[in-house]
């Protein structure tokens, strides 16, 4: 791996999160709940949509011969349907922290179907080393929230919104597989990125998905 590359990247991403505002606010404990059950009901729709749809289409966005990206991305799949067992499908496993926020499933199901359409645009893009690039970049930032976030999430939920630990095995899960992701995600992204062109969508394509796109804006 370039280590210039990784560290460029490492360090334009920690930039983001530190500006992840609806994050930072979360943290405070000074976010009411009515937020936060906002935020917990597009997150499941997110979950969802990431798991069912978009994994799927990422690996359609390959090249015919990208075996390395589309393995990363097969793999993520399969892991975040759970082995394809249903209850442990991460979308699933997400649910009790819905619940201990007073969401209902009719609830979490009218979100989900209104919010999936957004990323019904994905299967119009042609296959490219350019989308592909894009689409990688976007998938080792969210592999490395967690691993950056998790603990301190967990501890508000528990401290402030007084979730129990039970109901917060989504995130446990997450944060022992996601450090690794996030260091396949990278080796993948390095593997890859070959062009100054490529290059500046990795870091657009982080910032974008972080901060300007961020779906966890409620307002």
């Amino acid at each position: 791996m370039s280590e210039l590359f990784s560290e460029k990247v490492v360090e334009h991403l920690s930039s983001c999160f530190t500006r992840m505002n609806v994050i930072n606010h979360l943290l405070s404990g000074s976010m009411d709940r009515e937020t936060l059950k906002k935020i917990a009901k597009i997150h499941y729709a997110e979950i969802r949509s990431f798991t069912d749809i978009k994994l799927p289409v990422r690996m359609y966005l390959c090249p015919h011969n990208a075996l390395i990206a589309k393995k990363y991305f097969a793999t993520i799949y399969i892991e975040e349907q759970g082995n394809f067992n249903h209850q442990e499908h991460h979308a699933n496993l997400f649910k009790p922290v819905c619940y201990s926020l007073g969401l209902t499933d009719s609830e979490l199901e009218i979100e989900y179907h209104s919010y999936c359409r957004r990323y019904e645009k994905m299967w119009s893009i042609a296959p490219s080393t350019s989308a592909m690039v894009r689409e990688l970049a976007i998938s080792f930032a969210w592999e490395s929230f967690i691993g950056y976030f998790g603990k301190k999430i967990t501890s508000v939920l528990k401290d402030k919104y007084q979730l129990e630990d039970a109901n917060l095995k989504y995130f446990k899960i997450h944060f022992n597989a996601d450090n690794y992701h996030s260091k396949i995600a990278l080796e993948t992204l390095d593997y890859y990125t070959k062009t100054p062109e490529l290059y500046d969508i990795v870091f657009d394509a982080i910032t974008e998905t972080l901060l300007t796109d961020l779906y966890l804006k409620v307002i």
